[in-house]
């Protein structure tokens, strides 16, 4: 059970939401079926969903595809409180950035702010800002090599 059984009425919010075992996260999972995208399910559901799911959670955290890769993340922007944008270290230029920052304005969307993920923390204290070095070494357990 998942999402696509919430919003076609197959199953309940609260019999498709999991537990993580490890975390204190409760989890709806997408499905295979949502291959096809949010296109194809009904949207009007999906915020009603979110709306009952607030009264429940105090955060809810929607992971969507990347911005340009299906239009998924711009029917989700609309129906989200905020938007944070992840950004891939090294590999996403200041362009592509800019531009969906753009698109996510465009969609009324508002911006919470920006992750750079895969950061190497070496390169980046080279640039001598921040405190790389120091949390680098403090958080290495974090990272695999």
């Amino acid at each position: 059970m998942g999402l696509v059984d919430v919003l076609l009425g197959r199953s309940s919010l609260a019999a498709a939401i999991r537990k993580d075992p490890i975390s204190p996260l409760h989890l709806l999972l997408s499905q295979q079926e949502t291959q096809r995208g949010l296109v194809a399910l009904p949207r009007d559901k999906l915020q009603t969903l979110l709306n009952t799911a607030k009264k429940d959670y105090d955060v809810i955290v929607i992971d969507s595809p990347p911005l340009f890769a299906v239009s998924d993340p711009q029917i989700l922007m609309t129906m989200a409180d905020v938007t944070i944008l992840i950004v891939r270290w090294g590999r996403t230029s200041q362009k592509v950035v800019n531009y969906a920052l753009e698109l996510v304005r465009r969609a009324s969307g508002q911006i919470a702010g920006v992750v750079l993920s895969r950061v190497r923390l070496d390169a980046l204290a080279r640039y001598g800002e921040g405190d790389a070095g120091y949390y680098g070494k403090e958080s290495q357990h974090y990272y695999s090599s």
